[in-house]
């Protein structure tokens, strides 16, 4: 009994074989007549480092169209007129004033539900510390900075303007 299975895989493997060397050979003439095709066309077969011609389609046979462009080249520096704030030459622009500072602003926020001053403080500030938040109470005059109703509006003012109970500037923010 080995002995036969021994001699089915024989087979097996032969077979397999056969069928490879088969399709190899076949494939080789396909590659062969393809190339020699290409040879009788004119054409160059297998990798080239230059570049190729690629035609596609049959040439018609009529004449080249004659097709004429016009191009129009983009005006030179010295064409172009000095523009507003340049000196005459063109060549370095005049000192832009510089834009003016933002203004400090007031921001308005109206208290919603959950909303804590700390919280709006830190938002605003960056730090939502006891000294800001008391400065933020006194600036909008109230007395209790935990007893806030919801619809409520509370001023945040630059942080400059926030001052301590003495009225000094808070100190600046790291």
């Amino acid at each position: 009994m080995p002995v036969r299975i021994l001699i089915g895989w024989l087979v097996l493997i032969s077979i397999a074989a056969l069928a490879g060397l088969i399709q190899s050979r076949w494939t080789d003439g396909v590659r062969a007549d393809r190339d020699e095709l290409m040879r009788a066309r004119g054409a160059r077969t297998g990798p080239s480092s230059e570049w190729s011609r690629v035609i596609v389609g049959r040439p018609s046979g009529a004449d080249a169209a004659d097709i004429e462009l016009e191009l129009e080249l983009p005006p030179t520096f010295d064409d172009l007129p000095p523009e507003p704030g340049m000196d005459p030459a063109g060549i370095v622009p005049d000192p832009a004033p510089l834009p003016p500072e933002p203004e400090a602003r007031v921001w308005q926020v109206v208290i919603q539900p959950g909303d804590v001053l700390g919280k709006l403080c830190a938002k605003a500030y960056g730090k939502g510390t006891p000294g800001i938040v008391a400065a933020v109470a006194r600036y909008n005059g109230i007395a209790d900075p935990n007893r806030l109703s919801v619809g409520d509006r509370v001023l945040l003012p630059p942080y400059e303007d926030l001052r301590t109970e003495s009225g000094e500037p808070l100190t600046p923010l790291r």
